[in-house]
């Protein structure tokens, strides 16, 4: 049994040239699949270990960061002057990025995570409202300056997910995270083909410490406890 949400927005009209390549067509499918390893795999949650739940919590306050980020792009001045194909692209990384943070809330949900979640998680209650993140308004000004910015965002995100990997000891936790891991790669490739520079400048993709992420994206209202 799947415990993700299924989602209908798998069947996105894809730009024929730009996404509509098979591995491209699998990075929804890819997300699924990684869910339900660890969702379905979960140990009681006294066997979590803090390193883990800590990860957890961090990568799902790192994607709803995002998740605002693309969601603010289909509202900018840049967006405006996009080719659709771009656009699409810009969807597609926004749709999905919400869906992986709605991973992380089940998969702290099934595991027993719950520290935190008055941080980690959006309130709509008019008592608390809702903590926002923000980016500079520059970012959203021109299709020049979105793309640097947006690929930024995905280059730092990637390292952390590997250094996540990295510092895990469990099988089901690093097999989860890896494969998020490679969608958040396949975004910032396809960000810089899309926007006409070289999709792998490097042959590895490095490791960025939670330290580094957090201060990297602190600017942004990420409030991510790095120990």
């Amino acid at each position: 049994m799947n415990h993700l949400p299924t989602d209908d927005a798998a069947t996105l009209a894809e730009p024929e040239n730009e996404i509509a390549s098979p591995a491209r067509r699998q990075w929804l499918a890819l997300g699924a699949a990684c869910g339900t390893a660890l969702l379905l795999n979960a140990r009681p949650a006294h066997a979590t270990s803090s390193g883990d739940a800590h990860a957890l919590r961090f990568l799902e306050e790192m994607e709803l960061m995002q998740s605002d980020f693309f969601a603010r792009v289909s509202a900018s001045s840049a967006y405006d002057s996009m080719e659709p194909h771009e656009r699409e692209v810009f969807n597609l990384i926004a749709m999905q990025d919400k869906e992986h943070a709605t991973w992380f809330r089940l998969a702290r949900t099934k595991l027993g995570v719950a520290e935190f979640d008055r941080t980690y998680a959006p309130n709509t209650s008019s008592s608390r409202p809702p903590r926002l993140f923000r980016f500079p308004p520059s970012a959203f000004a021109t299709r020049k300056k979105l793309f640097p910015f947006a690929i930024s965002l995905k280059d730092t995100a990637v390292g952390a997910y590997h250094a996540m990997v990295t510092r895990s000891r469990d099988d089901e936790m690093i097999q989860a995270l890896a494969a998020l891991a490679g969608i958040e790669g396949r975004h910032a490739a396809t960000l810089r083909e899309t926007s006409g520079v070289n999709p792998l400048p490097s042959a590895f993709e490095a490791a960025i410490s939670q330290q580094q992420a957090a201060r990297t994206f602190a600017s942004y209202g990420f409030k991510g406890n790095s120990q």
